[in-house]
């Protein structure tokens, strides 16, 4: 087996930190490496199940030579699900829908309000500066 990289816990805060900020991971940055020193240094109570899922998922082969390598998509869909949940492609899509209904309900709102007489607009206008 490959010894594993040793990334520095200050990078992988960064990382995270950006992820947060951008609402999205970057999955060229989501390495095998990468994953598995992120759950030693951040969950360290979750290794041995972390060891287990990741050991439990089979390998696929390569197209070019037909080698057997880890699946780094189902490895990092599993990682994604257990700890960046926030993240997995039905929480992108709820969170998408969220906002996009909330984007129709403003912009029904200011149709609402641009269809009422122009004494009731101004009205409306004034309430809100109290």
């Amino acid at each position: 087996m490959a010894e594993r990289k040793n990334i520095a816990k200050e990078i992988l805060e960064a990382d995270v930190k950006k992820f947060l900020e951008d609402k999205k991971l970057n999955k060229t940055t989501l390495s095998l490496d990468w994953m598995d020193n992120y759950v030693a240094k951040f969950h360290p109570e979750k290794i041995v199940e972390w060891a287990k899922k990741s050991a439990s998922i089979p390998k696929k082969a390569r197209e070019k030579d037909g080698k057997l390598v880890k699946d780094i998509e189902t490895v990092r869909t599993a990682f994604i699900a257990e700890f960046f949940p926030d993240f997995t492609e039905e929480a992108i899509k709820e969170r998408k829908a969220k906002e996009q209904a909330e984007k129709e309900a403003k912009k029904a709102e200011k149709e609402r309000i641009n269809a009422l007489p122009l004494e009731e607009r101004l009205r409306l206008e004034l309430e809100k500066l109290k």
